[in-house]
C-alpha cells in the first residue's frame, strides 16, 4: 500500500509539474499575442491618424482655390450682358458645380475631424426655423433648376433647442441636397420640423419622391464612402460621405437618424434632436465619449 501510494504521489507531482509547465507556456504565448495585438493597434492608430491628417490637409488646400473659382464666376456673371445667355449659362454651371465640390470638401474635412476626435461642439439656443430658412435659400435654387418642387415647414410649437447651429444646418443641408439629387424632374422634396408628443425631442423629416432605397441597403448607405450601388454613383455622383456625416453629427448632438424607404417609393429621413442639453451628460460624460463625440464649448 505504501509503495503504491508513493507511486501515485510521484505520478501526481509529475502531472502537476507538467500542467504547470503547460500553463506557463500558454501564458507566455498569450502574452506574446497580446503584445502583438498592441503593436498592430498602435500601427492602425498611426495609420488612421495619418489618413485623417492627409484628408484634412488635402481638403483644406482644395477649399481655397474652389472658393476663388466660385467667387470669380459670380463676379464674371455680373459683368456679362443680359443678352449673352450662353455665357451666363456656362458661368452658372461653373458656380453650381463649384459649390457641389465645396460641399464635398467640407464633408471630407468634417469627417476627418470627427475621426480624429478633434471636432468641437458650440452649444447655443438654436432656432430650427432659421436653420430651415438657410437650407432652403441654398437648396431651393438647385431644386428649381432641376424641376423639383422644394418646400420647408415648421410646426408652431417647435421650441428653441440647445444644440450646435452649424452642425444642425449641415445635417439638414446634407439630407436636403441628397433628396434633391436623387429626385427626378417633376418630383418633390419636403422638409418638416415638428415637436415630439412628450416635448423632449424635435424631429426634422426630409421626404422625397425619388428613386428610393432597398431595405437591405438601409444600413449600408450610412457607411463612409458608400452608396447603394455603382450605377447610382455613375448616374447621380457624390462621395458617399453625406449620410455617414449626418449619422455622426446627429450622434454628437445626442440624437439619431431614422430611414423609411423602398425602391420607387421615395425616402423619408428623420433626424431626432433633444430639446435641452441634458443629453450631453449622457452622450459625452466620460473620457471615451468625449474622444468620440468631440469637445464642447459654450
Amino acid at each position: 500500500m505504501s509503495e503504491r501510494l508513493e507511486v501515485l504521489y510521484g505520478n501526481l507531482e509529475s502531472q502537476v509539474e507538467e500542467r504547470t509547465d503547460q500553463l506557463r507556456r500558454a501564458n507566455e504565448e498569450l502574452e506574446a499575442q497580446r503584445a502583438h495585438v498592441e503593436r498592430v493597434n498602435e500601427r492602425l492608430k498611426d495609420e488612421n491618424k495619418y489618413k485623417s491628417d492627409f484628408l484634412a490637409i488635402v481638403s483644406h488646400e482644395l477649399r481655397t482655390p474652389l472658393t476663388s473659382v466660385i467667387v470669380f464666376a459670380e463676379l464674371m456673371e455680373e459683368t456679362v450682358g443680359t443678352n449673352d445667355d450662353l455665357a451666363r449659362k456656362q458661368l452658372d454651371e461653373i458656380r453650381k458645380n463649384g459649390r457641389i465640390l465645396l460641399e464635398m470638401v467640407d464633408n471630407v474635412l468634417e469627417t476627418a475631424r470627427i475621426q480624429a476626435g478633434s471636432e468641437r461642439l458650440n452649444l447655443e439656443l438654436v432656432d430650427i426655423a432659421d436653420v430651415l430658412g438657410q437650407v432652403e435659400s441654398s437648396t431651393a435654387a438647385v431644386a428649381v433648376q432641376k424641376g423639383v418642387r422644394f418646400s420647408t415647414r415648421i410646426d408652431a410649437d417647435v421650441p428653441l433647442v440647445m444644440s450646435d447651429w452649424e452642425k444642425v444646418r449641415r445635417i439638414v443641408s446634407n439630407l436636403a441636397s441628397n433628396a434633391v439629387k436623387f429626385t427626378d424632374t417633376g418630383g418633390s422634396v419636403d422638409v418638416h420640423a415638428s415637436l415630439a408628443a412628450d416635448g423632449g425631442e424635435v424631429s426634422i423629416a426630409v421626404r422625397d419622391t425619388g428613386i428610393g432605397i432597398p431595405k437591405d441597403k438601409h444600413r449600408l448607405i450610412f457607411e463612409r464612402f458608400t452608396q447603394e450601388n455603382m450605377s447610382t454613383v455613375r448616374r447621380y455622383g457624390g462621395s458617399g460621405l453625406g449620410l455617414s456625416l449626418v449619422r455622426d453629427l446627429a450622434g454628437m448632438l445626442g440624437g439619431r437618424v431614422a430611414l423609411e424607404s423602398a425602391p420607387g417609393e421615395g425616402s423619408l429621413f428623420t433626424v431626432f434632436l433633444p430639446v435641452d442639453e441634458s443629453w450631453h451628460e449622457r452622450v459625452g460624460g466620460d473620457e471615451g465619449g468625449r474622444h468620440h463625440q468631440g469637445h464642447v464649448d459654450r
